[in-house]
């Protein structure tokens, strides 16, 4: 059936979209068949009429409603229906029940999509766009019918006899189509009855079609409805995109989905935040609001056992690293409130009976406190972090869903490295020299502008509290009737309020040379790029310069993104910064990705000796029982006081900097390998020290650069006292961007 201009342009004061497809694509093309048209509202430029016009009214709808209830929604209140159509559809509506089984076959085609037949734009485009159907439309050609002809209600239906032509697959083009083996053109008298039920049931009411199939599609998973209807911004990579658990929609009988989750955990920022426009993509094709939440954790959630080993790697555990955690919390909420989106930073608060297996007592929370805030939600997005337990929770958050059929989906963006890791390799990676042409390959795919979301109105949740539960102020004093289980929420105006009441080590006060937060990002970056770049290369190995960008505790806290670094960089064409942009490009991308690499290949392990290669551990098993010219205990170490002016030197910049220059890291880290009583003990010194007092710290890099002291990404060199043959005279760049 084409849509003459006269009828299109009578259909227009209803749609809006309709009118300017039309316009755009000029007069010559108003007489385009639906077929056309379809195809033009899945193209780029015209996304936005889709987006602006189209709602995803089969959230609406039961969700439990299967094949045996699907008469159940003929109810005149259940589903609007034309007002020319209303006498015919009363007329048909048991013959409608009778074939109801049958229309549900006849929608399923052999490769697993759907058959659908409209004679209106508008449901069209609706399941086009948040279903992925195939859609097959009736040119004038095939009947001579109009939409409303008279002729088209005494059709016969199919009957059940026609099964194999059911089964075979569909075809169809502009100006004829195929049905089973029989074709048909303008009034061919012998055309398919299974045409017929589809022609039938559409007259009789326009909406049945696309409410029977609808009814399949919100059958499936979230994932599948998600997937379905989203149009991801341009230049996010489907790579990044990791489904761990993918919903089940027909759970949700007694209650409605009202909000889409972000749970923020590594990408604290607004700019090139993957997980944020990718949930703000998904929250505009499901029309729901989208509300970000962060779960802070603190000194408290740290296991007894590993506080005097690695207390940072399961909290923000020392004044310095939560303050700059604080900071940059407080930077993103300001930032996403002009986005029009909600933030709420969550205390976690340690288990009252924790678990009888030691280092499992964050998990318990954090599963409380995601399915508290997700009880309500659609679909929880979240980042991907690397570290334990992070990485492990998040994980075990989703089988924990999974197991008890939570309704919500769970989705994992990767958007804190250039190439995802397990895209540049499914293995761990000997060395750079093996990673470095696996990623480079890559880089034109990845390093590209990231689309800015905007955020529609139905999407915006400032000043809404949509998880429809009560949260009490950090700051505020408990009622005597407190029973201990409120959420406690963080007012990050009051950061230093905030700061003085949480539990952290106060030795390792807060910086005044570094504040956290992605507009301290931002400028640095820019700073470094225009005015040290040029001199990267040469002036990065030299301690007392300040040569290097200081970029890396941002990355850490992940309130810059590396392809925005990257992307900058790139835009800097100076024939004298070449050599710099590629030595530091090389240090941010190929170096801190293969850190990354390590500790994703070997989660268990990689805060341990475990994780460096055998020839390493054997030469330092070899010469453990060599004689040391000193013995420094871990006090004396932290105090920098040993006989080696330069290790100190290195120590106390580590104390009252937050950080340690790249050409030093190696040094001091050989340094305490060589004052130890073993290994195993110098092992776990190193990182108990540069986790506690750095601020890019702990971090694949951080990980990464104590093993690459101990032999990791290394060979064999000539055999020495203590260190073997390990290499003693090399910088350590991995750290330092």
């Amino acid at each position: 059936m084409t849509f003459c201009k006269s009828v299109w342009e009578k259909e227009t004061r209803a749609n809006g979209m309709r009118a300017e497809i039309l316009r755009q694509l000029g007069n010559e093309k108003a007489s385009t068949s639906t077929t056309f048209l379809l195809d033009q509202i899945n193209k780029p430029q015209f996304f936005h009429f889709r987006d602006q016009y189209l709602e995803p009214w089969y959230l609406h709808l039961p969700y439990s409603l299967d094949a045996n209830e699907f008469s159940s929604i003929l109810s005149p209140n259940t589903i609007p229906v034309s007002n020319h159509m209303q006498p015919r559809r009363k007329m048909r509506v048991s013959r409608l029940r009778e074939y109801t089984q049958h229309q549900y076959e006849c929608l399923m085609n052999a490769d697993g999509t759907y058959l659908w037949l409209f004679s209106e734009i508008s449901p069209l485009m609706r399941l086009a766009s948040h279903a992925q159907a195939r859609v097959y439309c009736l040119e004038d050609q095939t009947t001579g019918l109009t939409p409303h002809s008279e002729e088209m209600v005494n059709l016969p239906l199919a009957t059940d006899s026609e099964t194999e032509i059911r089964k075979k697959q569909y075809t169809h083009s502009t100006t004829t189509h195929m049905i089973g083996s029989t074709k048909y053109t303008k009034n061919n008298e012998s055309m398919s009855s299974l045409m017929r039920i589809y022609l039938s049931l559409w007259i009789t009411h326009y909406r049945l079609l696309a409410v029977s199939g609808i009814t399949k599609f919100a059958m499936a998973s979230i994932r599948n409805k998600l997937e379905a209807c989203i149009r991801l911004p341009s230049g996010f990579q489907n790579e990044r995109i990791r489904w761990l658990y993918d919903g089940i929609s027909h759970a949700r009988i007694q209650q409605k989905p009202s909000y889409l989750l972000y749970w923020m955990q590594t990408s604290v920022r607004t700019k090139y935040n993957y997980s944020l426009e990718y949930a703000i993509a998904a929250a505009a094709a499901l029309h729901i609001p989208l509300q970000v939440v962060y779960f802070f954790s603190d000194q408290s959630t740290v296991p007894a056992s590993q506080l005097p080993k690695d207390p940072n790697a399961f909290a923000f555990s020392t004044e310095r690293h939560a303050k700059f955690a604080l900071e940059g919390l407080a930077c993103t909420e300001k930032r996403l409130r002009e986005r029009g989106l909600s933030f709420k930073v969550l205390y976690h608060t340690p288990e009252k009976d924790p678990p009888l297996v030691d280092g499992d007592s964050s998990s318990f929370c954090r599963k409380q406190l995601l399915s508290k805030c997700a009880q309500h939600a659609l679909l929880v997005v979240t980042d991907r972090p690397y570290l334990r337990p992070a990485a492990l929770d998040t994980l075990k958050c989703a089988t924990n869903a999974s197991e008890t059929q939570l309704p919500w989906g769970m989705v994992q963006i990767e958007g804190d490295v250039v190439v995802p890791c397990e895209t540049t390799s499914k293995k761990e990676e000997y060395a750079a020299r093996t990673i470095r042409p696996k990623i480079t390959q890559l880089l034109p795919s990845f390093i590209k502008e990231l689309e800015h979301v905007s955020v529609p109105d139905f999407v915006q949740s400032v000043d809404r509290n949509l998880f429809q539960f009560p949260t009490r102020y950090f700051l505020v004093k408990s009622p005597a009737s407190d029973t201990n289980e409120d959420i406690l929420e963080f007012n990050l105006s009051q950061l230093k309020d905030i700061l003085a009441l949480l539990k952290v080590d106060r030795n390792v006060p807060g910086l005044s040379n570094f504040r956290g937060g992605e507009d301290e990002a931002s400028l640095l970056t820019k700073v470094f790029l225009e005015k040290k770049l040029s001199n990267y290369a040469l002036g990065r190995n030299e301690p007392s310069n300040d040569g290097t960008s200081n970029i890396s505790l941002y990355l850490h806290f992940g309130h810059i993104s590396p392809v925005r670094i990257a992307l900058a960089t790139h835009k800097i064409k100076a024939a004298s910064s070449k050599a710099s942009r590629d030595a530091f490009l090389e240090e941010m991308i190929v170096r801190r990705e293969l850190s990354v690499n390590m500790v994703v290949f070997n989660p268990h392990t990689y805060d341990s000796m475990e994780c460096i290669p055998n020839f390493a551990k054997k030469t330092l098993e070899d010469h453990a029982n060599d004689k040391r010219p000193f013995l420094y205990t871990l006090e004396e170490l932290e105090a920098a006081k040993t006989y080696d002016q330069f290790w100190n030197a290195a120590q106390m910049e580590m104390l009252f900097s937050g950080k340690m220059h790249g050409y030093m890291r190696m040094y001091w880290a050989k340094k305490i390998l060589e004052w130890s009583a073993s290994p195993t003990q110098a092992y776990t010194h190193a990182l108990y020290l540069n986790n506690k007092y750095c601020l890019d710290a702990p971090d694949p890099n951080s990980y990464t650069g104590i093993a690459w002291s101990f032999g990791k990404h290394d060979q064999g060199w000539k055999e020495r006292p203590i260190f073997g043959k390990q290499a003693t005279k090399r910088s350590l760049t991995a750290g330092d961007k």
